[in-house]
């Protein structure tokens, strides 16, 4: 039974139908690390350091997020280490707000989101072939 954490769904919505991984064994696979890591990610909720940043590496996601996900670095983390997390106010508002959301929430906002990045990229995918199509 998965535990209900903010990197566990982090993790979930990072494989799936129509994803760059279709399973947690591929996810697991392209970290280079333990087969098992997704699994125990899914079950403990938590993940180690070296763990999250594979995962991040993965799947091209930017690992300071991938760590503040995770519960391994904090806001007052980076304020202290002078560290920019690369989100603006506007984006770390949201990010409170998801994080504040059930987890049943949280699950459709990333579906959604996710189903939008796939119609935004088929619309680019339509764009750029009907200009190569059209006579000039």
């Amino acid at each position: 039974m998965s535990k209900k954490t903010p990197l566990v769904t982090w993790v979930k919505s990072l494989y799936g139908p129509g994803k760059q991984f279709t399973s947690g064994r591929q996810l697991a696979f392209a970290t280079g690390k333990n087969m098992s890591i997704v699994s125990d990610i899914l079950n403990s909720g938590k993940g180690s350091v070296e763990t999250v940043l594979a995962i991040a590496e993965a799947v091209d996601f930017p690992k300071i997020q991938a760590l503040v996900i995770a519960g391994l670095l904090s806001d007052d983390d980076l304020k202290q280490a002078n560290i920019e997390s690369g989100l603006t106010p506007d984006e770390i508002d949201l990010l409170k707000e998801f994080r504040s959301l059930d987890d049943v929430l949280q699950t459709v906002a990333i579906s959604q989101v996710s189903a939008l990045h796939v119609l935004l990229a088929d619309s680019v995918d339509t764009e750029s072939s009907s200009r190569k199509k059209s006579p000039k």
